[in-house]
This record gives structure tokens, sequence and C-alpha cells, in this order.
């Protein structure tokens, strides 16, 4: 059926298969009520800045400062060494799901730096808070939820 609409040049619509499995989980789960339960959200992250707060605090000598502003005015994002996502921040606990950080080649081919951005796949809600945490070269730790 799918290849008679695209022989026919029809419009883009949304194609939603259920699989198997899903039905399986459907039947054998209560909390599903409807089959769109089994349904999946993407979500896109993408760090597109890092203000590093207290540059002064850092020990580092003049010469050595002068050089993190370098850094700092450039590419600010260099100096993340870990950062992770919970799609499900309740506002308590944090629950990493995802992670990257520096050395780590399955997620991009540049071992002295993170990746940027990231797809995750998770179960449809209503509403969630997705937070993110940050990590970087100093040691400093920053997180910022946003709900979706």
């Amino acid at each position: 059926m799918r290849k008679r609409f695209i022989d026919q040049e029809v419009k883009p619509f949304l194609y939603q298969s259920i699989g198997d499995y899903q039905k399986e989980a459907f039947r054998n789960n209560k909390r599903y009520k409807h089959v769109g339960d089994l349904s999946q959200v993407v979500i896109d992250v993408e760090l597109e800045n890092y203000v590093l707060l207290s540059p002064d605090n850092i020990p580092l000598d003049d010469k050595d400062k002068e050089k993190l502003q370098q850094v700092l005015e450039r590419d600010p994002l260099s100096l993340i060494e870990y950062w992770s996502i919970d799609p499900d921040y309740d506002g308590i606990t944090f629950r990493s799901t995802w992670q990257d950080y520096r050395e780590n080649i399955e997620n991009g081919n540049d071992p002295l730096h993170c990746v940027y951005q990231t797809r995750l796949r998770v179960p449809h809600k209503d509403s969630r808070q997705v937070c993110i945490k940050a990590v970087d070269v100093f040691g400093f730790e920053s997180q910022v939820a946003e709900s979706v």
C-alpha cells in the first residue's frame, strides 16, 4: 500500500508502524491504554554556548588567563569535558540516559572535543522536563532544565 502511494506521488504524510514487539508490550502491560502510548518522541538537543562564571577563581597566572580568555572567545564549548541528558528530570534527582565526553569517538571523530548535538528517542508523555548537565575541564558543573 505504501509503495502504491509513492508510485502515485501522494503528498507526504505521517507513516507509523507498530511492530510485533510493540503489540505484545501493549497486550501485556496494563499502563498502556491506547496503541499511541507506544509511540516515541524525538528530542534534539544542541549545546550553543558555555559561560565560565568565575574565570578569576581559577588559579592561573596572567599569561594563562589571557590564553583562557582567547579560548572562551573563540570556542567556549571546547572547555566542556563531559555532558549528559536526563529526558525525564523530576527536579530533584538527575538520571543520565545519554552522555558524551572527551576521547569518546563513538559519538564523534574528534577525541579532543565532545559532540555538541544529539537526538534522543523517548517514550511519549504529555509533558516532560529535560535536564542537561555539563562539567568543564576545571571541574565546574552546570545544568539547565527545560519543560517540553
